[in-house]
Protein backbone atom coordinates (compact mmCIF):
# COMPACT_ATOMS: atom_id res chain seq x y z
CA UNK A 1 0.00 0.00 0.00
CA UNK A 2 1.22 3.11 -1.04
CA UNK A 3 1.74 6.00 1.39
CA UNK A 4 3.63 8.86 -0.77
CA UNK A 5 1.09 10.66 -3.03
CA UNK A 6 2.75 13.67 -3.59
CA UNK A 7 6.52 14.71 -3.50
CA UNK A 8 6.54 18.24 -4.94
CA UNK A 9 5.85 20.08 -1.57
CA UNK A 10 6.84 17.59 1.32
CA UNK A 11 5.29 18.78 4.75
CA UNK A 12 3.60 22.19 3.04
CA UNK A 13 0.21 23.28 4.06
CA UNK A 14 -1.68 24.40 0.66
CA UNK A 15 -1.91 27.97 -0.03
CA UNK A 16 -5.43 29.73 1.41
CA UNK A 17 -7.56 30.58 -0.95
CA UNK A 18 -8.52 34.42 -1.14
CA UNK A 19 -11.09 36.85 -2.74
CA UNK A 20 -13.84 34.30 -2.38
CA UNK A 21 -16.94 36.22 -0.79
CA UNK A 22 -17.86 33.84 2.29
CA UNK A 23 -21.34 34.02 3.27
CA UNK A 24 -21.47 33.97 6.76
CA UNK A 25 -24.09 32.09 9.24
CA UNK A 26 -23.90 29.55 11.67
CA UNK A 27 -22.04 26.42 11.43
CA UNK A 28 -24.22 23.72 11.58
CA UNK A 29 -24.03 21.76 14.38
CA UNK A 30 -26.41 18.24 13.42
CA UNK A 31 -28.48 15.95 15.44
CA UNK A 32 -27.35 13.03 13.77
CA UNK A 33 -28.50 9.78 15.86
CA UNK A 34 -27.10 7.20 14.04
CA UNK A 35 -25.01 5.62 16.05
CA UNK A 36 -24.03 8.85 17.80
CA UNK A 37 -23.13 10.30 14.45
CA UNK A 38 -21.26 7.45 12.86
CA UNK A 39 -20.40 5.73 16.20
CA UNK A 40 -18.47 8.61 17.66
CA UNK A 41 -17.93 11.93 15.66
CA UNK A 42 -20.69 13.99 17.56
CA UNK A 43 -18.69 13.54 20.11
CA UNK A 44 -19.22 14.91 23.72
CA UNK A 45 -15.91 15.97 25.72
CA UNK A 46 -15.76 16.32 29.26
CA UNK A 47 -12.42 18.35 28.72
CA UNK A 48 -11.63 21.56 28.25
CA UNK A 49 -11.11 23.09 24.69
CA UNK A 50 -8.28 21.59 23.04
CA UNK A 51 -6.92 19.55 26.08
CA UNK A 52 -8.91 15.99 24.77
CA UNK A 53 -5.81 12.98 24.71
CA UNK A 54 -4.70 11.08 21.81
CA UNK A 55 -5.39 7.39 22.65
CA UNK A 56 -3.17 5.51 20.11
CA UNK A 57 0.22 6.50 21.78
CA UNK A 58 3.49 8.01 20.99
CA UNK A 59 4.17 8.58 17.35
CA UNK A 60 7.18 6.07 16.44
CA UNK A 61 10.46 7.81 15.40
CA UNK A 62 10.19 8.45 11.48
CA UNK A 63 6.29 8.78 11.17
CA UNK A 64 4.37 11.32 10.06
CA UNK A 65 1.51 12.07 12.60
CA UNK A 66 -1.81 12.26 11.42
CA UNK A 67 -4.16 13.65 14.06
CA UNK A 68 -8.08 12.60 13.29
CA UNK A 69 -11.43 13.08 15.30
CA UNK A 70 -14.31 11.05 14.84
CA UNK A 71 -14.94 7.50 13.65
CA UNK A 72 -17.31 4.16 14.49
CA UNK A 73 -17.45 3.21 17.91
CA UNK A 74 -17.74 -0.01 17.24
CA UNK A 75 -14.52 -0.84 15.14
CA UNK A 76 -12.62 2.57 15.53
CA UNK A 77 -9.79 1.24 17.81
CA UNK A 78 -9.17 -1.70 16.27
CA UNK A 79 -9.30 0.39 12.48
CA UNK A 80 -6.83 3.14 13.72
CA UNK A 81 -4.58 0.06 14.99
CA UNK A 82 -5.04 -1.75 11.56
CA UNK A 83 -3.86 1.28 9.83
CA UNK A 84 -0.87 2.21 11.83
CA UNK A 85 0.46 -1.72 11.56
CA UNK A 86 0.49 -1.50 7.80
CA UNK A 87 1.54 2.35 7.06
CA UNK A 88 5.30 2.52 7.16
CA UNK A 89 5.11 5.99 7.34
CA UNK A 90 2.09 7.48 8.62
CA UNK A 91 1.00 7.52 12.18
CA UNK A 92 -2.97 8.27 13.16
CA UNK A 93 -3.27 9.75 16.35
CA UNK A 94 -6.85 9.57 17.37
CA UNK A 95 -7.96 12.07 19.88
CA UNK A 96 -10.94 10.71 22.06
CA UNK A 97 -13.56 13.24 22.15
CA UNK A 98 -15.97 10.41 23.56
CA UNK A 99 -18.94 8.88 21.78
CA UNK A 100 -22.28 11.00 22.21
CA UNK A 101 -24.24 13.69 20.90
CA UNK A 102 -22.35 16.86 22.99
CA UNK A 103 -19.33 19.04 22.63
CA UNK A 104 -17.56 17.62 19.15
CA UNK A 105 -18.98 20.39 16.07
CA UNK A 106 -18.96 23.07 18.62
CA UNK A 107 -15.48 22.29 19.57
CA UNK A 108 -14.41 21.49 15.47
CA UNK A 109 -16.38 24.77 14.97
CA UNK A 110 -13.85 26.81 17.48
CA UNK A 111 -10.57 25.07 16.12
CA UNK A 112 -11.49 25.37 12.56
CA UNK A 113 -12.31 29.40 13.06
CA UNK A 114 -9.42 29.92 15.14
CA UNK A 115 -7.24 28.33 13.33
CA UNK A 116 -5.74 26.99 16.53
CA UNK A 117 -5.94 23.15 16.88
CA UNK A 118 -7.93 21.48 14.58
CA UNK A 119 -7.35 17.98 13.70
CA UNK A 120 -6.08 17.10 10.05
CA UNK A 121 -8.43 14.25 9.20
CA UNK A 122 -12.06 13.98 10.51
CA UNK A 123 -15.44 11.67 9.60
CA UNK A 124 -18.14 14.15 8.70
CA UNK A 125 -21.55 13.09 7.73
CA UNK A 126 -21.64 14.26 3.84
CA UNK A 127 -24.39 17.15 4.10
CA UNK A 128 -21.78 19.15 6.38
CA UNK A 129 -19.55 19.32 3.19
CA UNK A 130 -21.15 22.45 1.10
CA UNK A 131 -20.72 24.70 4.87
CA UNK A 132 -17.06 23.77 5.37
CA UNK A 133 -16.16 23.93 1.56
CA UNK A 134 -18.41 27.32 1.51
CA UNK A 135 -15.89 28.76 4.15
CA UNK A 136 -12.56 27.50 3.02
CA UNK A 137 -11.81 24.55 5.91
CA UNK A 138 -11.68 21.70 3.85
CA UNK A 139 -8.41 20.37 1.64
CA UNK A 140 -9.17 19.64 -1.86
CA UNK A 141 -7.41 16.10 -2.04
CA UNK A 142 -7.37 15.79 -5.71
CA UNK A 143 -3.72 16.84 -6.28
CA UNK A 144 -2.68 14.53 -3.49
CA UNK A 145 -3.89 11.15 -5.44
CA UNK A 146 -7.97 11.74 -4.97
CA UNK A 147 -8.84 12.44 -8.54
CA UNK A 148 -7.83 8.72 -9.37
CA UNK A 149 -10.32 7.27 -7.04
CA UNK A 150 -13.83 7.99 -8.30
CA UNK A 151 -13.98 4.96 -10.73
CA UNK A 152 -14.28 3.16 -7.10
CA UNK A 153 -16.73 4.79 -5.45
CA UNK A 154 -20.50 4.82 -5.97
CA UNK A 155 -21.40 8.12 -8.24
CA UNK A 156 -24.08 10.03 -5.84
CA UNK A 157 -21.59 9.61 -2.88
CA UNK A 158 -18.56 10.34 -5.01
CA UNK A 159 -20.36 13.65 -6.49
CA UNK A 160 -21.55 14.98 -3.14
CA UNK A 161 -17.84 15.02 -1.75
CA UNK A 162 -16.44 17.56 -4.27
CA UNK A 163 -16.82 19.80 -7.88
CA UNK A 164 -15.33 18.71 -10.68
CA UNK A 165 -11.93 17.61 -9.99
CA UNK A 166 -11.78 19.61 -6.68
CA UNK A 167 -12.83 16.83 -3.88
CA UNK A 168 -13.12 17.20 -0.49
CA UNK A 169 -13.85 14.11 1.01
CA UNK A 170 -13.66 10.35 0.23
CA UNK A 171 -16.93 8.86 0.69
CA UNK A 172 -17.10 5.95 3.11
CA UNK A 173 -21.07 4.51 3.95
CA UNK A 174 -24.43 5.49 2.57
CA UNK A 175 -28.12 4.74 3.86
CA UNK A 176 -30.34 3.72 0.64
CA UNK A 177 -33.53 3.42 1.79
CA UNK A 178 -35.87 -0.06 3.21
CA UNK A 179 -38.59 -0.78 4.77
CA UNK A 180 -37.99 -3.11 8.34
CA UNK A 181 -40.93 -4.97 8.94
CA UNK A 182 -42.53 -7.24 11.04
CA UNK A 183 -42.96 -10.36 8.82
CA UNK A 184 -45.15 -12.17 11.35
CA UNK A 185 -47.55 -9.42 12.11
CA UNK A 186 -48.26 -9.21 8.46
CA UNK A 187 -48.50 -12.70 7.77
CA UNK A 188 -50.63 -13.75 10.64
CA UNK A 189 -53.53 -11.52 9.98
CA UNK A 190 -53.33 -11.84 5.98
CA UNK A 191 -51.63 -8.57 5.08
CA UNK A 192 -49.43 -8.20 2.14
CA UNK A 193 -46.46 -6.24 3.08
CA UNK A 194 -46.86 -2.90 0.55
CA UNK A 195 -44.89 -2.48 -2.86
CA UNK A 196 -46.15 0.82 -3.39
CA UNK A 197 -47.27 3.99 -1.83
CA UNK A 198 -51.18 3.24 -2.23
CA UNK A 199 -50.18 -0.31 -0.74
CA UNK A 200 -48.99 1.12 1.78
CA UNK A 201 -52.06 3.69 2.47
CA UNK A 202 -54.02 0.39 2.22
CA UNK A 203 -52.13 -1.69 4.71
CA UNK A 204 -52.32 1.13 7.04
CA UNK A 205 -56.04 0.98 7.19
CA UNK A 206 -56.02 -2.82 7.60
CA UNK A 207 -53.07 -2.94 10.36
CA UNK A 208 -55.35 -0.60 12.42
CA UNK A 209 -58.50 -2.35 11.50
CA UNK A 210 -56.62 -5.33 12.95
CA UNK A 211 -55.55 -3.85 15.90
CA UNK A 212 -56.62 -0.63 17.06
CA UNK A 213 -53.33 0.04 18.98
CA UNK A 214 -51.02 -0.13 16.27
CA UNK A 215 -49.59 1.91 13.25
CA UNK A 216 -48.24 1.16 10.28
CA UNK A 217 -44.78 2.88 11.30
CA UNK A 218 -44.50 6.61 12.55
CA UNK A 219 -44.03 10.01 10.50
CA UNK A 220 -40.19 10.39 10.06
CA UNK A 221 -38.17 13.46 10.86
CA UNK A 222 -37.00 15.95 7.68
CA UNK A 223 -34.42 14.01 6.62
CA UNK A 224 -36.50 10.97 5.62
CA UNK A 225 -39.28 12.91 4.02
CA UNK A 226 -36.30 14.45 1.82
CA UNK A 227 -35.26 11.24 1.00
CA UNK A 228 -38.76 10.33 0.30
CA UNK A 229 -39.00 13.61 -2.03
CA UNK A 230 -35.78 12.73 -4.03
CA UNK A 231 -37.10 8.87 -4.56
CA UNK A 232 -40.27 11.05 -6.33
CA UNK A 233 -38.10 12.61 -8.43
CA UNK A 234 -38.23 16.04 -6.69
CA UNK A 235 -34.73 17.77 -4.90
CA UNK A 236 -34.80 21.05 -2.72
CA UNK A 237 -31.58 22.71 -3.90
CA UNK A 238 -29.50 22.70 -7.13
CA UNK A 239 -25.80 23.33 -5.43
CA UNK A 240 -22.84 23.60 -7.30
CA UNK A 241 -19.42 23.73 -4.49
CA UNK A 242 -17.24 24.88 -7.42
CA UNK A 243 -19.99 28.46 -7.56
CA UNK A 244 -20.37 28.37 -3.14
CA UNK A 245 -22.52 31.53 -3.65
CA UNK A 246 -25.15 30.68 -6.11
CA UNK A 247 -28.47 28.61 -4.74
CA UNK A 248 -30.70 27.19 -6.63
CA UNK A 249 -34.19 26.60 -4.10
CA UNK A 250 -37.52 24.98 -4.73
CA UNK A 251 -39.53 23.74 -2.29
CA UNK A 252 -43.01 23.93 -3.10
CA UNK A 253 -43.00 21.31 -6.06
CA UNK A 254 -45.36 19.17 -7.31
CA UNK A 255 -42.45 15.87 -6.23
CA UNK A 256 -42.38 17.26 -2.88
CA UNK A 257 -46.28 17.93 -2.54
CA UNK A 258 -46.90 14.78 -3.41
CA UNK A 259 -44.87 13.17 -0.61
CA UNK A 260 -46.27 15.52 2.14
CA UNK A 261 -49.78 15.24 1.13
CA UNK A 262 -49.40 11.26 1.17
CA UNK A 263 -48.38 11.87 4.49
CA UNK A 264 -50.42 14.82 6.02
CA UNK A 265 -53.57 12.70 4.64
CA UNK A 266 -51.79 9.34 6.83
CA UNK A 267 -51.29 11.74 9.94
CA UNK A 268 -55.12 13.33 9.98
CA UNK A 269 -56.37 9.85 9.82
CA UNK A 270 -54.63 8.68 12.40
CA UNK A 271 -53.27 5.75 10.16
CA UNK A 272 -49.61 6.86 11.10
CA UNK A 273 -48.08 7.65 14.52
CA UNK A 274 -46.17 10.86 15.03
CA UNK A 275 -43.49 10.00 17.62
CA UNK A 276 -40.43 11.10 16.81
CA UNK A 277 -37.43 8.34 15.28
CA UNK A 278 -34.79 7.84 17.72
CA UNK A 279 -36.90 8.38 21.02
CA UNK A 280 -37.18 5.80 23.65
CA UNK A 281 -41.03 5.84 23.34
CA UNK A 282 -40.42 5.00 19.53
CA UNK A 283 -38.00 2.28 20.99
CA UNK A 284 -40.75 1.10 23.28
CA UNK A 285 -43.42 0.95 20.44
CA UNK A 286 -40.95 -0.93 18.26
CA UNK A 287 -40.52 -3.69 21.17
CA UNK A 288 -44.37 -4.20 21.71
CA UNK A 289 -45.42 -4.08 18.08
CA UNK A 290 -47.11 -1.11 18.16
CA UNK A 291 -45.48 -0.61 14.64
CA UNK A 292 -45.13 -3.44 12.31
CA UNK A 293 -43.12 -1.39 9.89
CA UNK A 294 -40.01 1.31 10.10
CA UNK A 295 -39.42 2.42 6.91
CA UNK A 296 -35.31 4.02 7.26
CA UNK A 297 -32.09 3.69 5.96
CA UNK A 298 -29.86 0.78 5.79
CA UNK A 299 -27.71 1.85 8.40
CA UNK A 300 -31.21 1.50 10.72
CA UNK A 301 -30.52 -2.29 10.66
CA UNK A 302 -28.32 -2.00 13.81
CA UNK A 303 -30.82 0.00 15.36
CA UNK A 304 -33.47 -2.84 15.49
CA UNK A 305 -30.67 -5.97 15.98
CA UNK A 306 -29.23 -4.29 19.18
CA UNK A 307 -32.57 -3.23 20.71
CA UNK A 308 -35.28 -5.99 19.35
CA UNK A 309 -32.91 -9.04 19.82
CA UNK A 310 -36.16 -10.73 21.51
CA UNK A 311 -37.38 -10.79 18.17
CA UNK A 312 -34.80 -11.99 16.07
CA UNK A 313 -36.23 -13.91 13.24
CA UNK A 314 -39.61 -11.60 13.14
CA UNK A 315 -38.17 -9.08 11.26
CA UNK A 316 -38.04 -8.54 7.18
CA UNK A 317 -36.47 -6.41 4.85
CA UNK A 318 -37.48 -4.82 1.31
CA UNK A 319 -37.05 -2.21 -0.75
CA UNK A 320 -38.86 1.45 0.08
CA UNK A 321 -42.73 1.29 -1.55
CA UNK A 322 -43.17 2.36 -4.72
CA UNK A 323 -44.73 5.41 -6.59
CA UNK A 324 -44.75 3.88 -9.82
CA UNK A 325 -43.18 0.19 -9.92
CA UNK A 326 -42.62 0.20 -13.75
CA UNK A 327 -40.06 2.90 -12.70
CA UNK A 328 -38.28 2.16 -9.45
CA UNK A 329 -36.53 4.29 -7.18
CA UNK A 330 -35.10 4.97 -4.33
CA UNK A 331 -34.25 7.96 -2.43
CA UNK A 332 -31.02 8.13 0.65
CA UNK A 333 -30.39 9.26 4.08
CA UNK A 334 -27.14 9.84 6.15
CA UNK A 335 -23.64 8.91 4.43
CA UNK A 336 -20.11 9.70 5.92
CA UNK A 337 -16.60 10.62 4.41
CA UNK A 338 -13.31 11.03 6.02
CA UNK A 339 -11.95 15.19 4.68
CA UNK A 340 -8.69 16.46 5.74
CA UNK A 341 -8.72 20.60 6.95
CA UNK A 342 -6.84 22.87 4.87
CA UNK A 343 -4.79 23.09 8.43
CA UNK A 344 -2.98 20.03 8.26
CA UNK A 345 0.20 19.98 8.87
CA UNK A 346 0.80 17.26 6.54
CA UNK A 347 -1.35 17.72 3.61
CA UNK A 348 -0.16 14.42 1.87
CA UNK A 349 -0.29 12.00 4.77
CA UNK A 350 -4.02 13.06 5.52
CA UNK A 351 -5.15 12.57 1.92
CA UNK A 352 -3.34 9.21 2.88
CA UNK A 353 -5.29 8.90 5.77
CA UNK A 354 -8.73 10.06 4.33
CA UNK A 355 -7.78 7.65 0.80
CA UNK A 356 -6.78 4.73 2.46
CA UNK A 357 -7.78 4.38 6.13
CA UNK A 358 -10.29 2.13 4.39
CA UNK A 359 -9.62 2.20 0.74
CA UNK A 360 -8.52 -1.15 -0.45
CA UNK A 361 -7.80 -2.55 2.67
CA UNK A 362 -10.04 -5.23 2.94
CA UNK A 363 -9.35 -6.35 6.25
CA UNK A 364 -10.81 -2.82 7.57
CA UNK A 365 -13.62 -2.94 5.43
CA UNK A 366 -14.86 -6.20 6.94
CA UNK A 367 -14.69 -4.61 10.38
CA UNK A 368 -17.08 -2.05 8.36
CA UNK A 369 -19.30 -4.19 7.22
CA UNK A 370 -19.34 -6.71 9.56
CA UNK A 371 -19.03 -4.81 13.51
CA UNK A 372 -20.39 -1.25 12.38
CA UNK A 373 -22.81 -2.57 9.65
CA UNK A 374 -22.35 -0.05 7.14
CA UNK A 375 -23.62 0.01 3.60
CA UNK A 376 -20.15 0.65 2.07
CA UNK A 377 -19.12 3.05 -1.01
CA UNK A 378 -16.69 1.97 -2.31
CA UNK A 379 -17.95 -0.45 -5.39
CA UNK A 380 -15.97 -3.63 -5.04
CA UNK A 381 -17.04 -4.44 -1.26
CA UNK A 382 -20.53 -3.67 -2.37
CA UNK A 383 -20.59 -5.65 -5.46
CA UNK A 384 -18.54 -8.29 -4.10
CA UNK A 385 -20.97 -12.36 -3.47
CA UNK A 386 -19.07 -11.88 0.08
CA UNK A 387 -21.15 -8.84 1.03
CA UNK A 388 -24.44 -9.41 -0.93
CA UNK A 389 -24.88 -13.31 -0.04
CA UNK A 390 -24.45 -12.69 3.81
CA UNK A 391 -27.82 -14.29 5.19
CA UNK A 392 -28.55 -12.43 8.59
CA UNK A 393 -29.18 -14.33 11.32
CA UNK A 394 -31.76 -11.31 12.93
CA UNK A 395 -34.08 -11.61 10.22
CA UNK A 396 -34.21 -14.42 9.48
CA UNK A 397 -31.44 -15.75 7.41
CA UNK A 398 -32.67 -13.16 4.36
CA UNK A 399 -29.89 -11.97 2.43
CA UNK A 400 -30.58 -8.29 3.37
CA UNK A 401 -27.67 -6.68 1.75
CA UNK A 402 -29.19 -7.68 -1.86
CA UNK A 403 -32.47 -4.98 -0.49
CA UNK A 404 -29.90 -2.70 0.07
CA UNK A 405 -27.64 -2.89 -3.26
CA UNK A 406 -31.08 -2.61 -5.33
CA UNK A 407 -32.39 0.04 -3.02
CA UNK A 408 -28.59 1.85 -3.53
CA UNK A 409 -28.35 1.39 -7.69
CA UNK A 410 -31.84 3.45 -7.65
CA UNK A 411 -31.52 6.44 -5.76
CA UNK A 412 -32.05 9.43 -7.17
CA UNK A 413 -29.84 11.95 -5.97
CA UNK A 414 -30.24 15.18 -4.42
CA UNK A 415 -27.81 18.54 -3.77
CA UNK A 416 -27.40 19.65 0.01
CA UNK A 417 -27.46 23.05 0.68
CA UNK A 418 -24.61 25.04 2.84
CA UNK A 419 -26.31 25.21 5.70
CA UNK A 420 -28.21 22.08 6.21
CA UNK A 421 -28.69 21.82 9.81
CA UNK A 422 -31.19 25.41 9.38
CA UNK A 423 -32.97 23.45 6.56
CA UNK A 424 -33.53 20.03 8.55
CA UNK A 425 -34.19 22.33 11.73
CA UNK A 426 -37.00 24.17 10.03
CA UNK A 427 -38.17 21.62 8.11
CA UNK A 428 -38.72 20.10 11.35
CA UNK A 429 -40.60 22.39 13.36
CA UNK A 430 -42.50 23.05 10.16
CA UNK A 431 -43.77 19.34 10.46
CA UNK A 432 -44.40 19.20 13.91
CA UNK A 433 -46.49 23.12 13.50
CA UNK A 434 -48.48 20.75 10.97
CA UNK A 435 -49.01 17.69 13.39
CA UNK A 436 -49.98 20.35 15.99
CA UNK A 437 -52.34 21.48 13.36
CA UNK A 438 -50.35 25.52 13.82
CA UNK A 439 -49.82 25.31 9.85
CA UNK A 440 -51.78 23.71 7.17
CA UNK A 441 -50.31 20.40 5.44
CA UNK A 442 -50.92 22.14 2.35
CA UNK A 443 -49.04 25.27 3.48
CA UNK A 444 -46.29 23.60 5.18
CA UNK A 445 -43.85 23.24 1.42
CA UNK A 446 -44.34 26.76 0.85
CA UNK A 447 -43.65 28.22 4.56
CA UNK A 448 -40.38 26.26 4.51
CA UNK A 449 -39.65 27.82 0.86
CA UNK A 450 -39.80 31.25 2.57
CA UNK A 451 -37.65 30.80 5.53
CA UNK A 452 -34.95 28.82 4.31
CA UNK A 453 -35.38 31.48 1.04
CA UNK A 454 -34.88 34.61 3.72
CA UNK A 455 -31.83 32.63 5.63
CA UNK A 456 -29.94 32.16 2.82
CA UNK A 457 -30.37 35.71 1.28
CA UNK A 458 -29.37 37.02 4.77
CA UNK A 459 -26.20 34.85 4.71
CA UNK A 460 -25.46 36.86 0.86
CA UNK A 461 -26.67 33.82 -1.25
CA UNK A 462 -27.36 34.82 -4.70
CA UNK A 463 -30.88 32.68 -4.42
CA UNK A 464 -32.79 31.70 -8.08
Amino acid sequence: MSDTVRTDAPGRRPPVRRGRRTPAGPFPFPRFPRRAFLGGALAAASTPLLAACGSTGAVPPGKREVTVWGGFESTNAELVAHFNDTHRDIHITWVNNGWGAGEFYPKLQTTLHAEAGPPDVFLIDRTLIPNLVVRGYLLDLGPYGAAGDAAHYAEPAWERCGAGEEIYGIPVDSGPLALFHREDLFAGHGIEVPATWDDYAAAAERVKAADRSAFIGTLGPSELLTALVSQAGGRFFRYDMSDPTRLGLSFDTPEARRVIDFWGGLVRAGLVDTTPYFSTEMDVNLGRGVYWTCLAPSWYSWQIESKLVDQAGRWRVRGAPQWDPGRPASGNWGGSAYVATRFAQDPEAAAVVCREIFGADQTAWDMALWTARLFPDRLEQARSDAFAGRPADFFGGQRVNEVYIESSEQVLASDHSPFERFVTDTFDVALHDAVAGRVPWPDLLAVVEERVADYAREQAFDVH
